[in-house]
This record gives structure tokens, C-alpha cells and sequence, in this order.
């Protein structure tokens, strides 16, 4: 019964309606749904299509070093997003640039138009998919 009514509460928080983009970023920013909806564009996985913005472009906008600029300490870097609930996943900052890695991470905007959720479409498992992704932070391994 406890873990029901737990459940039940978080429910009725609502969806995270921003998105933060921080750690060790240039330029920190805070998306709004409506920011991203103007940038969007579909995104298909083997079961659903989405409108979202590839994460990668998120993070050139704070001013993440990519593609050649990706070098020294920045290999160390790690891209560390959590969702509304407290759940966390990590994804190097290697691989989502198209010259080590391509992983396609995106920032899709959920189903009903309220909130973020993070989608990783050619990963085969879904772990690393974050609903209600309400921050992502840019961190360098020590």
C-alpha cells in the first residue's frame, strides 16, 4: 500500500517542463518545451516515432568541444542526464560525436506534448532511454 500511494504522488508531480544544460559547459541553458518544439524533427525507433533534437546539437550550443576539438582532457569527459525520478544514466562524450562514436542520443519531447524524455534508438536495450530527462551535466573523470 505505501509503495502504491509513493507512486500515485510521484505521478501527480507532472512532467519536468525544462531542460538543463550545465556541468562544464561554455554557455549553461535551460530549454523550454516550446524552444525545443521550434527545433525538432522526428526521430523513428523500432516502435514509436518522436520530434526531438539530437543532444549532440544541445551540447554544441553550451559550447562542448566536438569532432576535432575533442582531444586531451575532453576524452575523460562524460555526459551524465537524470530524469524527474532520480534516475541517471552516462554516455562518454566520445561517443555521441560522429567522429569517434555516433550514437544517436535525442532529446525527444514525450508523446503528449508536456515534458522530455531521452531516447537512444540503436541501442538494443532501452536502459539508457531517461523519461522526464530533466537535466543534463557535462563532467570531466578525474
Amino acid at each position: 500500500m505505501k509503495r502504491w500511494i509513493f507512486w500515485m504522488a510521484l505521478a501527480s508531480l507532472g512532467r519536468a517542463q525544462s531542460l538543463e544544460i550545465g556541468g562544464q559547459v561554455e554557455k549553461p541553458h535551460t530549454y523550454s518545451v516550446a524552444e525545443l518544439k521550434e527545433w525538432a524533427r522526428p526521430v523513428k525507433t523500432e516502435q514509436h516515432t518522436y520530434s526531438g533534437v539530437l543532444l549532440k546539437d544541445l551540447l554544441d550550443k553550451a559550447g562542448v568541444p566536438a569532432q576535432h576539438d575533442l582531444k586531451g582532457k575532453w576524452m575523460a569527459a562524460y555526459v551524465v542526464a537524470q530524469g524527474q525520478d532520480g534516475y541517471r544514466v552516462v554516455f562518454s562524450l566520445a561517443e555521441l560525436d560522429p567522429l569517434f562514436g555516433d550514437n544517436e542520443v535525442w532529446v525527444a519531447l514525450a508523446e503528449d506534448g508536456k515534458g522530455f524524455r531521452l531516447v537512444v534508438p540503436r541501442e538494443k536495450r532501452n536502459a539508457r532511454w531517461v523519461r522526464d530527462v530533466q537535466s543534463v551535466r557535462i563532467e570531466l573523470a578525474r
